[in-house]
């Protein structure tokens, strides 16, 4: 103890410099494992997340978008022996469902192909998960947008409903 007390008050600036820099090295490590370990948790619950890979389309430097176009997919199956499904997506965008009168806007809606419940599992309030996409124009809506579109969510099931893709009105079923 003494030899300490006698290097901080021979060398004080020396001291404070060595005691913050070995603070501020823990706090660094401790800064990038939960940087780390906070990535490493995104999509943890799905059982197959170690099987799971995202490509992503870059136009241009700032416009990275989550797509996989269709003839991205077939490409990726074709050339890739270990690929089991892949499925396309279309980065999320703000979806406006008619249902009679009713109209609604959900944001972040992502258009999906059949492929997506086999590889993104959850629980479906009803319906068959399985089966959920197999048909052109369907559509699984969140509890919430089925709230506001239907007065009963037990009623949405089997419903058509209308979005606005461009120039056009698409039908789809719920």
């Amino acid at each position: 103890m003494n030899i300490l007390f006698r290097k901080i008050r021979k060398k004080p600036i020396s001291f404070l410099l060595g005691q913050t820099s070995m603070i501020l090295g823990i706090l660094s490590c401790l800064i990038i494992f939960s940087f780390i370990s906070f990535h490493q948790s995104f999509d943890s619950f799905y059982p197959q997340v170690n099987n799971i890979y995202r490509v992503n389309r870059m136009s241009t430097e700032s416009d990275i978008r989550a797509l996989t176009e269709g003839t991205l997919k077939g490409s990726i199956q074709a050339n890739f022996d270990a690929t089991k499904v892949t499925h396309f997506m279309k980065t999320p965008v703000d979806l406006t469902f008619n249902f009679g009168d009713k109209q609604i806007t959900e944001p972040n809606g992502l258009m999906v192909d059949q492929d997506f419940f086999s590889i993104f599992n959850g629980q479906l309030l009803y319906g068959n998960m399985a089966g959920a996409l197999d048909h052109p124009n369907s559509v699984v809506l969140t509890e919430s947008a089925a709230e506001k579109l239907f007065k009963n969510v037990d009623s949405a099931l089997n419903k058509i409903v209308t979005i606005k893709f461009g120039p056009k009105d698409i039908a789809l079923t719920v």
